[in-house]
């Protein structure tokens, strides 16, 4: 059985680190295969997606970056992840060794946590905040590519939290009350 889908398909260029462009496509639903995952011989990948975890972190923490993909009939060829439109992790399951870390300022990996679809970036500062990508190349005789975006925040925080009281000593306010006065 088909299902109708709605694909919005977002093109860039990219700039490899060598130099040449190409283009690629973000897709933003579900796959360009008019078939439902249950359908024999589906093929296709079916969706893309980046989640950044956690999304807002505080300076010197680790990060989970996931690029989740579903494929099916065909396998990947291989993951790229970009900060901006800078290379700085692959995952190729072909190549020997099947991963290759790409040196980029300020980007430290976890070697041991990092695969297919995890990357784990260790210790982040502040020059890490940006747009992060995830490029997934089929196996496939055209080699269709797609690429998931989402945003990295890395914030400076004071390493004492500090208490702050809105009542003033000896009186007693109601919640509706204060949040009535703190609103004028």
């Amino acid at each position: 059985m088909t299902v109708p889908l709605v694909i919005k398909r977002i093109f860039r260029i990219i700039t490899t680190k060598e130099g040449s462009q190409r283009e690629s496509v973000m897709l933003t639903e579900e796959s360009f295969n008019q078939k439902n995952d249950s359908s024999p011989g589906a093929g296709g990948l079916r969706t893309t997606e980046l989640k950044i975890t956690p999304s807002v972190v505080q300076r010197g923490r680790n990060v989970t970056m996931a690029c989740i993909h579903q494929l099916h009939d065909y396998g990947v060829y291989s993951v790229k992840w970009y900060k901006g439109n800078h290379e700085f992790y692959r995952y190729s399951p072909l190549d020997t060794p099947t991963t290759r870390l790409i040196p980029a300022n300020g980007i430290k990996i976890d070697r041991l946590r990092s695969n297919e679809t995890h990357v784990v970036l260790i210790s982040v500062g502040p020059t890490l905040s940006g747009n992060y990508s995830c490029e997934v190349i089929q196996n496939s005789p055209s080699y269709p590519q797609y690429v998931a975006t989402a945003r990295l925040d890395v914030v400076e925080c004071d390493s004492e939290i500090k208490s702050t009281s809105l009542e003033p000593k000896g009186t007693r306010l109601d919640p509706r009350e204060l949040t009535d006065k703190l609103l004028t």
